[in-house]
């Protein structure tokens, strides 16, 4: 039977719509305003963390503990966002941007670090494994800390940049809010529980919000005069990103599909290996590289929620696939002698004893 769906706000529905708006605006203020749009631009770091802080207070880093005693449904999300997601992202950046490498070099920057945060909520409302997706968001957000630097230093090789900025870059925009929001989520849990917790949300959502729309005012304000001239360029940026999110999707979904999982696990490591971490994308790029790189990664919230909404349909369509496995199991159990189902049954007793005596 399906799971209810998790519900999702009005503010994640309409996201597209506030993200571009926020370009529109901000096309406008370096149109009619630039000297505003300077101003502004002092406070981009406001923004930023603003932008970060709150998805960070959504990750529990208590879960990192649980892939000492996972299986391997808690390896198949980071091999595939650290083997193949970076890979996948630069070639489709090579295809489709041959001429542009300051465009090119932003949707790679999408492309090097998952996202630890959004995918949570489509997890939930595919009627995934809820647990089992807060568990990789945690091992994702530690693990991203150490290999960010290492695969922009070994992809990005079009546009010039300051190597050593980049760690300091991680440090400030993912390291130092996922601590403070880590204190955060546990202070209110210790003080107001579950159900303050879930009190916090919507203004953790709102103050994501304002974030996102004052950076995405401000970088648009700079590029403005750019970005009307060559408006194409933001289609050929879309287009590589629904690519990717389609076929990344796809792929370890089947892979789970392949190796027996059940739907609820297959779904949470699908949405865990396709999400992208864009917030921290758009805070390297406006920092470590020209502004007009930084273009590339705000194109990705505006592609990812309808893509991903698309994805969650996708994934309740094939539910049917996981079922058909669990009945081909059964009728095999059926036909096995009386002596194999003693030994499959003490063999699983054998498994309970053991996960029960390791907590």
């Amino acid at each position: 039977m399906d799971k209810p769906p998790q519900e999702i706000s009005v503010i994640k529905m309409a996201l597209p719509l506030f993200v571009a708006g926020g370009i529109v605006f901000g096309l406008f203020l370096g149109k009619t305003s630039p000297v505003l749009g300077l101003s502004l631009s002092k406070f981009i770091s406001l923004g930023l963390f603003l932008m970060i802080f709150p998805q960070m207070v959504k990750v529990d880093l208590g879960k990192v503990k649980e892939a000492f005693r996972g299986g391997k449904q808690l390896l198949i999300t980071p091999l595939y966002n650290y083997l193949c997601s970076p890979f996948l992202v630069f070639l489709l950046a090579h295809i489709f941007l041959p001429d542009e490498p300051y465009l090119r070099t932003g949707l790679i920057l999408t492309g090097v670090a998952p996202c630890i945060a959004m995918v949570t909520l489509w997890a939930g409302i595919s009627g995934g494994n809820l647990s089992l997706s807060a568990t990789l968001s945690a091992i994702d957000s530690i693990l991203q800390m150490f290999l960010t630097p290492f695969y922009i230093a070994l992809l990005v090789t079009a546009v010039p940049y300051d190597h050593s900025i980049i760690p300091k870059l991680i440090a400030m925009y993912l390291a130092l809010p996922l601590i403070l929001g880590n204190i955060v989520r546990y202070g209110v849990l210790k003080y107001k529980g579950e159900e303050g917790l879930k009190k916090l949300e919507p203004y953790l959502e709102k103050t994501w919000l304002i974030g996102l729309i004052f950076t995405l005012v401000v970088m648009f304000s700079s590029e403005g005069e750019h970005i009307l001239a060559n408006p194409w360029h933001l289609v050929r940026i879309a287009i590589p990103l629904i690519i990717f999110f389609f076929l990344q999707f796809t792929i370890v979904f089947k892979t789970c599909k392949k190796l027996n999982l059940s739907y609820e696990d297959s779904a949470s490591i699908a949405f865990n290996g396709t999400g992208m971490n864009f917030e921290l994308a758009i805070a390297i790029a406006l920092f470590a590289f020209p502004a007009r790189v930084a273009v590339a990664t705000v194109m990705c919230p505006l592609i990812e929620v309808p893509v991903m909404l698309m994805l969650v349909r996708y994934a309740r369509n094939r539910r049917h696939w996981f079922t058909k496995l669990k009945e081909r199991g059964k009728t095999y159990y059926r036909d096995l002698s009386p002596f194999h189902r003693r030994v499959i049954a003490k063999t699983l007793m054998y498994y309970e004893k053991q996960k029960e005596k390791n907590g």
